[in-house]
């Protein structure tokens, strides 16, 4: 019973309101003057479009979506809040009714930064739900009267620690400035971003250094910014400063290393992206370089994150570091029975066949070793475009080689080795005679029980067996006979 006694007087309020504010002849006047604004906004914005147009146009970050967003959302409520403002202003000057006016001036200047921080930030994120609420809050309390009194109580509320005294609307205010310079920040970087990576007065290597110090700075910047609106004695981080060095000299020693080598890397220019370096056994190109490591890609799609220390301390391999010039080599074995003038010109042939071999300097061909068994050569060409591999090529050489050399019956010489028996064990030489007369006495039968060919008449053109070890003996007189060394 009481509730409803309660809502019955709040209903009688709220009516007395609308009889005494809104439902009053001035009120009906104030809506008129309210809609000629309107209309008297919309024809001043047709006429401000192509200059608002053309300030617009020279925001770099604003894409032309956002654009043509603001043209048709926000400029309308701009005008229509420049002229409210005006009458609002006049009507403290003159005796004019204002009542709805301050009402429709703080919806419309919420729903200015409303619509903007729709257009600007991406949509679902916790800055943009931030800015929503305290948007609509404050047009809500400037509308109910009550601001102030909210501003005062948020200010008594307060905080200490320390040295540090910090009300609650101080906080409120650090997070909202936060925000902003956050977001200029990430604006502002990537211009200058583009800026710098579209200009040709930097080499590539000095363009990421720049991108990265950039970044670093604006934030640095922020952070020192908000903890200044928060009223934070900057020179009590003087300590923390000695602390995080201390930390940095024992504790992170792997990680500066890595971010100082970096840095060192990008300003030698040793190494920069899209240039072709081996490390170890890893080859590839060089696509992208952070402030703790460097991102190869090998030719099999493999992508190598290699910490910037190995840069400096390991030896590294840049097949383009001054020219993209680079020699390989191929190595061939022929025969000495063949032709060697003519194998020269194979080799040399078959380099020149290849597109991706330069002319200048032209291939060379080397005799370079008479070994025990070939006639080594050493085919030598230049290729300009070793990002397309290295590997491939020398493969492509060797197949065409392969296929001349058999073309013109040239024989790529292998070893070969003749095995001689100098002594053998009595025990390996009874079971060898056991078996080999095994293997003779199982023949025999075999002839016998198959009737194979016609036995010879006993005692004639029956010549001595020889055994095993007369075989050895008669070997080893051989061997010690001077023989000719064929060579293949």
């Amino acid at each position: 019973m009481d509730y409803l006694a309660y809502f019955g007087e709040l209903l009688s309020s709220i009516w007395e309101w609308l009889q005494t504010e809104v439902l009053v002849p001035t009120a009906f006047i104030e809506l008129g003057v309210i809609f000629l604004i309107y209309i008297i906004s919309h024809f001043i914005k047709g006429k401000l479009e192509s200059i608002v147009l053309r300030g617009l146009n020279k925001i770099a970050f604003l894409s032309e979506k956002q654009k043509k967003k603001i043209m048709d959302q926000v400029l309308i409520l701009l005008v229509f809040a420049f002229f409210l403002w005006i009458y609002l202003i006049l009507g403290e000057v003159l005796p004019l009714p204002n009542f709805i006016s301050y009402i429709g001036s703080n919806i419309i200047f919420a729903l200015i930064i409303f619509n903007l921080t729709l257009i600007l930030l991406p949509r679902g994120t916790v800055v943009l739900k931030v800015i929503v609420f305290l948007v609509w809050s404050v047009a809500l309390l400037n509308i109910l009267g009550i601001y102030t009194q909210t501003i005062n109580i948020l200010e008594e509320i307060r905080f200490s620690s320390g040295n540090l005294d910090v009300s609650l609307m101080e906080i409120i205010r650090g997070v909202i400035l936060f925000g902003i310079l956050l977001w200029m920040q990430s604006n502002v970087g990537c211009l200058l971003q583009k800026r710098i990576q579209s200009s040709d007065s930097f080499t590539p290597s000095i363009k990421v250094l720049l991108n990265k110090l950039t970044r670093t700075v604006l934030y640095i910047i922020i952070i020192f910014i908000t903890l200044s609106s928060l009223g934070v004695d900057l020179s009590s981080f003087a300590f923390l400063g000695g602390a995080i060095g201390v930390g940095l000299g024992f504790g992170l020693q792997k990680i500066v290393s890595n971010y100082i080598s970096g840095i060192i890397i990008l300003l030698d220019k040793s190494v920069k992206p899209g240039d072709i370096i081996q490390v170890g056994e890893v080859f590839g190109r060089i696509k992208s370089q952070e402030t703790r490591f460097v991102s190869l890609v090998t030719r099999a799609g493999k992508e190598y994150l290699i910490p910037n220390e190995d840069f400096i301390t390991n030896q590294v391999i840049n097949w383009s570091y001054s020219d993209d010039l680079v020699r390989l080599e191929a190595e061939v074995g022929v025969s000495y029975k063949s032709d060697m003038q003519k194998v020269r010109e194979i080799l040399l042939q078959a380099a020149k066949d290849k597109d991706r071999v330069v002319e200048y300097p032209p291939p060379v061909c080397l005799l370079t070793k008479f070994a025990n068994n070939t006639v080594n050569f050493q085919l030598r060409f230049w290729i300009n475009d070793p990002a397309q591999g290295v590997t491939n090529i020398k493969s492509d050489i060797l197949f065409t080689i392969w296929e001349l050399l058999k073309e013109n019956g040239i024989q790529i010489a292998f070893p070969q080795r003749d095995i001689h028996f100098k002594s053998v064990s009595p025990e390996i030489v009874d079971a060898l005679n056991q078996y080999a007369s095994d293997e003779e006495q199982g023949a025999k039968n075999f002839v016998n029980q198959n009737n194979v060919g016609d036995s010879a008449p006993q005692g004639e053109n029956n010549e001595p067996e020889e055994n095993f070890e007369d075989v050895l003996d008669k070997k080893e007189k051989d061997s010690e006979k001077p023989k000719k060394d064929d060579r293949q």
